[in-house]
This record gives structure tokens, sequence and C-alpha cells, in this order.
């Protein structure tokens, strides 16, 4: 069994479990998580120098941090699954912005279900 954590866009939630629904991928979990990214705005200045001709510069105009409103992910897939998960995420969640979406993958030894008052092992 493999995770799978993606972090996506909020507009994009429906139509990524649309398509992982598709699947039959029914155990979805979805949790608002902010992110924290920095931007830097950057701007070139030209000047002229003597008989060296145009030169240019880059200057650090502005530099601000952002907490971002995302949606976390995760699902617990066959192994034979996780690459045709990951694709359909990929694909669901594309936009025009960068970045779209950041997925990450780890095995999972087992996985254990609460049923009444006893554990059971599922996988």
């Amino acid at each position: 069994m493999e995770k799978i954590e993606a972090i996506i866009r909020p507009f994009v939630l429906d139509q990524v479990c649309e398509e992982l629904s598709g699947m039959r991928v029914h155990r979805i979990i979805a949790t608002e998580v902010k992110t924290f990214e920095e931007e830097r705005e950057y701007a070139k200045v030209y000047w002229q120098e003597g008989t060296a001709g145009r030169r240019s510069r880059d200057w650090d105009i502005e530099s601000h941090s952002n907490y971002h409103a995302k949606i976390k992910l995760e699902v617990v897939v066959p192994e034979s699954m996780a690459k045709r998960v990951i694709a359909t995420i990929f694909r669901a969640a594309k936009t025009s912005e960068r970045p779209d979406v950041k997925i990450t993958r780890s095995v999972v030894e087992k996985v254990i279900g609460s049923v009444g008052r006893r554990d059971h092992l599922i996988s």
C-alpha cells in the first residue's frame, strides 16, 4: 500500500475528487491547510556608463511572505495503482498558475481500522 499526499488549489478539489472516484478511489481525506511561500519581485535597471555601452543589474525591489489557502488530499491505494493516481491528480489539478500541485508518496506498512471496540488489520 502507498500513501499519496497532494497539496492542491481549493477550486480544483471537486474535479480531482471526481476523477479519483472514476478510478474507484473512494476514501479521500481533504484538509484545509495554509502554505507559506516567499515571493520576490525584481526589476531590471539599465544605465549608460562611458564607452562600455548599456549595462544592467537586477535590483530586489520587494520581498514579502504570503500564506496561501490550499487543500491537502490524502489517499492510501495499492502499489499497483499509485502511479495512475498520481498522474490523475496532476492532470485534474493542473491550472495556468505555478505551482499547481505538490505530491508526496510514501510506503504504508499497515492500515488499521477500528470497528466497534476491536481494531482490525485492513491490509
